[in-house]
């Protein structure tokens, strides 16, 4: 016997380079191999599910600010359908400010009142947990991060130059002008640092303004955004990678570079503390470092990291692969995701459906 849910996640919509995406994906997929229904509706096609919201035990918001949401928590509140909101970030201070012309309408008239009504908020670090109350909610909140795919087998890397990977959008809060002056600082001969990813709002013209001002030459390549087999081609023939953001509530592609066996410099505005080197309190790791992202720290790690042998960086990727494998696989994240649903549905005034197997 076991208890089965039908869930409902509800999310604006679903672009390729986006971690919403794949958390609603990937953690969906593997709740429906545990015998869970799983929908996923967007704002292009939400008003089936609307119309039937009854059918479901929960209905899991991902994100928040669009104004169709609070039709969905108008239906589950009206029907007393338990909600799980995951905030993916978006109450960070950082993005708060982002167009706060914009949110703080939305913000009185319906959205901090309908996070509220939230049975759940769901966060993926614990700054995120900061953010959230301080926003004065005082919901039960839940943390629980990304997850990732481990390869069957990571590549040996033997190529020249070697490779510092940076996967992510090209946008201000990555901090990716602090990276290049910190690659000016080191000027590193047998390196070459791919800055993988989207262009936000022009931000890319600027950086590549910034690497020829400090005439890098082609030691820094912009190859535009990768996805599916492509982005596991760009892993699969990085030797690190790095994500020296502002401000991240996760970071999911750190996740994917350990399991993919990449050292990883992270800047402290990332909550990746696990992965410091020289753990032998067992704080950390010990494949990575999680430093200040200004150009002097940054270009400091960048050194150490190309100071090591590829033994020693391999090694250093295999133990990543190991914390990877351990914490951070779908399957380990879809049992405390269920877990959360299964307690929360018992809110409804009944208990979910329960099925033989």
């Amino acid at each position: 016997m076991f208890d089965y849910m039908k869930v409902l996640h509800v999310v604006p919509f679903l672009p390729k380079a986006s971690g919403v995406t794949t958390f609603v994906v990937e953690c969906s997929n593997a709740l429906r191999g545990m015998g869970h229904e799983q929908t996923i509706v967007t704002k292009e096609d939400h008003a089936d599910a609307l119309a039937r919201i009854d059918e479901f035990d929960i209905v899991h918001l991902h994100g928040i600010w669009p104004p169709f949401y609070h039709r969905f928590v108008i239906a589950a509140r009206k029907r007393k359908i338990p909600i799980v909101w995951s905030i993916h970030g978006m109450l960070s201070p950082w993005a708060m400010k982002y167009k706060r012309w914009k949110k703080i309408p939305a913000w009185w008239l319906w959205q901090k009142r309908d996070l509220k009504s939230a049975a759940v908020l769901h966060v993926t670090s614990e700054r995120e947990i900061e953010w959230v109350r301080a926003q004065g909610f005082t919901n039960r909140i839940v943390n629980i991060p990304l997850g990732t795919k481990l390869p069957d087998a990571v590549p040996a890397r033997a190529h020249k130059p070697k490779r510092l990977l940076f996967v992510g959008r090209v946008s201000p809060i990555k901090a990716l002008d602090n990276l290049i002056r910190a690659w000016d600082l080191v000027r590193p001969a047998d390196w070459a640092l791919r800055i993988v990813g989207n262009d936000e709002r022009g931000y890319q013209a600027s950086l590549v303004r910034l690497v020829e001002e400090l005439q890098l030459g082609a030691s820094v390549e912009f190859p535009g955004p990768k996805f599916g087999t492509d982005l596991e081609e760009e892993y699969r023939n990085a030797d690190a990678l790095v994500l020296p953001s502002h401000t991240e509530n996760f970071g999911a592609v750190v996740a994917d570079a350990l399991a993919w066996g990449l050292p990883v410099i992270t800047g402290k505005g990332t909550p990746w503390r696990e992965v410091v080197v020289g753990s032998g309190s067992g704080s950390g790791s010990g494949s990575g470092w999680w430093v200040e992202n200004d150009p002097e720290n940054l270009a400091k790690a960048l050194r150490e990291l190309m100071a090591l042998s590829d033994e020693d960086r391999r090694a250093m990727g295999e133990r990543g692969r190991e914390l990877a494998g351990e914490k951070y696989s779908w399957a380990a994240i879809a049992e405390q995701v269920k877990s959360v649903y299964s307690q929360t549905s018992r809110l409804r005034g009944g208990v979910s459906r329960t099925c033989g197997r």
